[in-house]
């Protein structure tokens, strides 16, 4: 498994993103909080390449999502 390490401008921590529930559904979309305290949106995949599996999350931190959508609700 391959796990990003921390970044370099320290905003979060990768190992602190909680792993997917067995039985949540692939390219779901899950709210949860890193450090208890950045509210952030993830989304989980599944993908099969070349016979292997492999899960992939991606995310945002919720700021940066309500900042845009402010901006397109307020043009």
């Amino acid at each position: 498994m391959y796990q990003s390490g921390p970044l370099k401008d320290q905003s979060f921590d990768p190992a602190t993103i909680p792993m997917a529930s067995a039985g949540q559904f692939p390219g779901s979309l899950e709210g949860t909080t890193l450090g208890g305290a950045q509210p952030v949106v993830l989304e989980r995949y599944a993908l099969k390449v070349d016979g292997g599996s492999y899960r992939v999350d991606t995310g945002a931190r919720y700021a940066g999502i309500e900042a845009c959508c402010r901006a397109c609700c307020s043009s």
